[in-house]
């Protein structure tokens, strides 16, 4: 099973890879990568059918511990996956301004943070930041 760091999995974001994301609903919904399709750990064995065929999935979690194990999950049921060492509390919260560029993480999957609450991850990625 291959293991990526954030900075390299910020350029395969921004050129536009799927994300699944093994956290429980709350930790999504604190905050999550955008476009992340989430899949808690203990529901992952049960919908690896949803990960299309083909394609190689990045598998984020808070700290990297569940993503490792569901990366593991999703290659055992015949998928291609990838596992991001650091997950998203090395992406950090949103920080409040003067920062440029959007933010690292949004606090809901349908609300936007606070105005004024910005920061970029990694400052160099062609996207930018994480929403």
């Amino acid at each position: 099973m291959r293991e990526v760091d954030l900075d390299e999995f910020a350029v395969r974001w921004a050129d536009g890879v799927p994300v699944v994301d093994v956290r429980e609903r709350w930790e999504y919904v604190d905050g999550h990568v955008p476009g992340a399709l989430l899949m808690p750990l203990g529901q992952l064995a049960a919908r690896t059918a949803e990960i299309p065929a083909g394609e190689v999935v990045y598998v984020i979690c808070a700290s990297g511990n569940r993503s490792r194990e569901g990366a593991r999950i999703v290659e055992a049921a015949g998928r291609g996956a990838v596992s991001v060492a650091g997950g998203t509390v090395r992406l950090g919260r949103p920080r409040p301004a003067p920062r440029q560029g959007r933010r690292i993480l949004s606090p809901s999957p349908a609300a936007d943070p606070p105005p004024g609450l910005t920061s970029t991850f990694p400052p160099t990625s062609p996207r930018g930041a994480f929403v």
